[in-house]
């Protein structure tokens, strides 16, 4: 049996971008690491030892490289998790839409890892989102307009004010 595994789209503009100019060897190693490693929102749990064995780079090499990606990563207030700022635009899946297939699992993530990120939590709320139904009807808004979960309160929507959050309902 054949492992199908997750493709990922790349920014082959990279090699003009003053950023990625700018990182060393082991910055750009570990970039192309965290990019092909990371879930589909651009979320991965951190472990130096991990990243050091499979980059052949020392921890001290390892921590150096992440500190050059300050710009490019999210903390996980405990330090234990990264969210890649980019990550979903790059995959071109910004806006998100609740009605495509393939965002609903990114969407799935974020709502499982902001709890995490309650520091940097308005990077999520305010995630470019589309609202496309099946009837073509539209709009834009914010991740945080249509969650389950309220990423600023941790709070499920009130089924009075909104009865029902997915939008599945006729």
């Amino acid at each position: 049996m054949i492992n199908i595994m997750a493709q990922r789209f790349t920014h082959t503009e990279k090699y003009s971008l003053d950023w990625f100019l700018k990182l060393s060897r082991n910055g750009k190693l570990l970039y192309y690491y965290l990019t092909e490693n990371c879930d589909h929102a651009g979320f991965y749990s951190i472990g130096l030892f991990h990243i050091s064995m499979c980059i052949d780079l020392n921890d001290q090499e390892a921590g150096d490289a992440l500190k050059e990606l300050d710009n490019k990563i999210v903390w996980s207030d405990n330090k234990t998790m990264i969210w890649l700022k980019d990550f979903l635009e790059d995959q071109a899946n910004i806006p998100l839409n609740k009605h495509n297939n393939a965002h609903k699992g990114a969407i799935n993530k974020i709502e499982q890892h902001f709890p995490k990120f309650q520091k940097n939590i308005d990077m999520f709320y305010n995630l470019p989102c589309e609202h496309k139904p099946k009837d073509g009807t539209g709009k834009k808004e914010l991740l945080g307009e249509f969650l389950l979960i309220n990423p600023k309160d941790g709070t499920t929507p009130d089924a009075k004010n909104n009865p029902d959050p997915t939008g599945t309902q006729p």
